[in-house]
């Protein structure tokens, strides 16, 4: 120990913890698992209107059989593994912000339902926000453009928040979760 009075403290400063203990997922990760899940959603509902109008009356309670056979595959992958099944193909899972488990509303209500949600309405929010709401409901292009673009803009606003040091969307931040990378299998 020195008895100079202007040197540095010399304690010993342990981990204490708050750093997470896991890898949050890239950009470029995120929005492959994110364009393959809307792939994969397009094609379910192609191949469930093809067999709609393929078989006729019958083909309605297919569509809707495929359809809830769909989504109830999707939300089982999310409830059992904590995350979409292509997250799942991309090696990504949610958690919260703490690295613990994510509880099945957290993760079905308000990460994957808040969205379909919130950016329909946002042209109505604008609406209101600008006071477009005059009773002639006159669509001329400017105010068409505004409004049908507005969904967009949230959109891809709410994405750019991935670019952050902390990777965390606008759902990220109103559901308290983080998009992780798994580790990699051992190879054998």
């Amino acid at each position: 120990m020195s008895d100079n009075p202007y040197a540095p403290p010399q304690a010993r400063l342990d981990d204490d913890g708050s750093a997470p203990a896991y890898v949050l997922a890239s950009p470029a990760r995120r929005l492959a698992a994110a364009l393959a899940n809307q792939i994969l959603t397009t094609l379910v509902l192609l191949v469930a209107l093809a067999i709609t109008t393929a078989i006729g009356y019958a083909g309605f309670i297919a569509f809707w059989l495929i359809l809830l056979g769909y989504f109830g595959m999707q939300i089982r992958s999310m409830v059992r593994d904590g995350q979409s099944i292509a997250k799942g193909w991309f090696g990504l899972c949610v958690v919260r912000s703490d690295g613990t488990r994510c509880d099945t509303l957290r993760y079905v209500l308000a990460r994957e339902l808040l969205p379909l949600l919130l950016i329909p309405t946002m042209p109505l929010l604008i609406i209101l926000v600008f006071g477009w709401t005059d009773t002639s409901l006159r669509w001329d292009g400017d105010r068409l453009v505004w409004i049908l673009c507005s969904g967009l803009i949230t959109y891809y606003l709410q994405a750019a928040l991935l670019l952050r040091p902390h990777r965390r969307s606008l759902i990220d931040l109103l559901s308290d979760t983080v998009v992780i990378r798994l580790p990699d299998p051992p190879a054998s």
